[in-house]
């Protein structure tokens, strides 16, 4: 509103869509050929069921051979002559696991993923928030190496801070969720009113609104500040309500009263000239 720079942080990471997810479990499996937890999602991603009767046998032999399941693939279709149409198709994931590994090392992260999405995910008629996001992310990392490694906790924040992000002049917008592990020298916390913190609707814990204040709290690096409105529009009601009880359990010597900020005039109306 103000014309600032900021980013919005939401409870939810792009980090945790599936098709993401799927995306960047094959990059794993490519960069790793022995990384069992992402063969799974990368077959999902592939259309392939890693719990079907292929693969169960497939992680059976794996286990019993002691090898990697992406190598014991290998090895079976080695074996099966002629394939069957199970081993077609797992044949033909293994050539896109092969392929992505060749262009981890020589394409730009971004550019790889971006024909992975447009090969595996053709029902989609755009890219999904989520996709697009992570495409905007890996165009930083000149590296697909580099970038899975910036990504290993699956943290949308570490990517931000590792990436530069958090370093830019902008003012980051979040909620109390998705601020956990975050740290910045100046915190704001808004809307600190009785109804709103802890929130008074079935279903809410007290107990966890207030260890999510606490978390709010306690993302400030050098400066806190607290505020409420004392007005406000929710619902379509105008509800007037004082601070928070929360704030009450704040001890008194750790806090610094400022003047309230007076409210904002509504600029007059002025009539439109139609010549």
């Amino acid at each position: 509103v103000e014309g600032l720079p900021c980013r919005v942080r939401a409870s939810r990471s792009f980090l945790a869509d599936r098709e993401v997810q799927g995306l960047l479990a094959l990059l794993r499996l490519a960069a790793a050929a022995q990384d069992n937890l992402h063969f799974r999602g990368a077959l999902r991603l592939a259309g392939l069921d890693p719990e079907g009767e292929y693969f169960a046998r497939l992680a059976q032999n794996a286990t019993e051979h002691g090898r990697p399941l992406l190598a014991e693939l290998k090895a079976q279709i080695i074996r099966e002559e002629p394939l069957s149409r199970h081993g077609e198709k797992a044949a033909r994931f293994l050539e896109l696991v092969d392929r992505c590994r060749r262009d981890l090392d020589r394409l730009p992260p971004a550019t790889l993923l971006e024909t992975l999405a447009a090969e595996l995910l053709p029902q989609r008629q755009a890219q999904p928030a989520p996709l697009e996001h992570l495409l905007r992310v890996t165009e930083r990392f000149g590296s697909g190496r580099e970038f899975l490694r910036r990504v290993a906790l699956q943290a949308e924040g570490d990517l931000e801070r590792i990436a530069g992000r958090a370093a830019a002049e902008a003012v980051t917008l979040s909620t109390m969720h998705a601020a956990k592990g975050l740290e910045f020298p100046v915190v704001f916390v808004c809307g600190l009113e009785a109804g709103l913190v802890p929130l008074e609707r079935e279903g809410c814990d007290p107990a966890e609104e207030r260890r999510l204040l606490y978390v709010a709290l306690t993302r400030a690096g050098r400066r806190l500040y607290l505020s409420s409105a004392a007005r406000r529009m929710l619902h379509g009601r105008t509800l007037e309500a004082g601070w928070s009880p929360l704030v009450a359990d704040i001890p008194a010597d750790s806090l610094e009263a400022f003047a309230p900020l007076p409210p904002r005039r509504r600029p007059p109306d002025r009539q439109l000239d139609l010549l």
